[in-house]
């Protein structure tokens, strides 16, 4: 966290703040696919509409628990924010264009990042670098067991060479 943020970050909300940008990420993904439905379903301006509405929820949290929670507030504040976009351009898609959850997709990858969080919240004082690399192979790791990705993708994706 010393390559973000002062001493103070460091000993004080730097592993939490991290580790809620990790679930914020991963919700990005997420919404940002349902976006990409939202387009080809038409639907430009509920996208829009709901673009705005994102940015004033996102602008009145801030306001709300920066002051009181620092940059913990500002992390909450951005999960709550990509959710409440992943969950109404969701219920759009549905509504709209008879759009059906990947619900294990999403479980397996849910699974590795939930499983990074900790890593972050236990090396919370070392350095960003060292967290960053930590959680990342973690998610990897479990990725493999539960996660969209498997060995034999990995090794069928770097096993084979490219004839020109």
């Amino acid at each position: 966290m010393r390559l973000f943020g002062d001493q103070a970050f460091v000993d004080g909300r730097g592993g939490p703040t991290l580790a809620l940008l990790f679930i914020a990420v991963a919700l990005r993904f997420v919404t940002a696919t349902l976006g990409q439905g939202l387009f080809a379903c038409h639907q430009q301006r509920f996208f829009f509409q709901l673009f705005v509405a994102t940015l004033v929820l996102n602008l009145t949290l801030n306001l709300v628990l920066d002051g009181r929670y620092g940059a913990v507030g500002a992390g909450v504040a951005l999960v709550a924010t990509e959710l409440f976009g992943m969950l109404f351009a969701r219920w759009r898609l549905r509504r709209e264009c008879g759009y059906r959850d990947p619900g294990w997709f999403l479980l397996q990858v849910l699974v590795p990042t939930a499983a990074s969080v900790p890593v972050v919240l236990l090396l919370s004082g070392q350095h960003v670098v060292l967290i960053l690399a930590a959680a990342g192979a973690v998610y990897l790791a479990v990725s493999m067991v539960v996660g969209p990705v498997k060995w034999s993708m990995m090794t069928g994706l770097f096993g084979k060479q490219v004839v020109a």
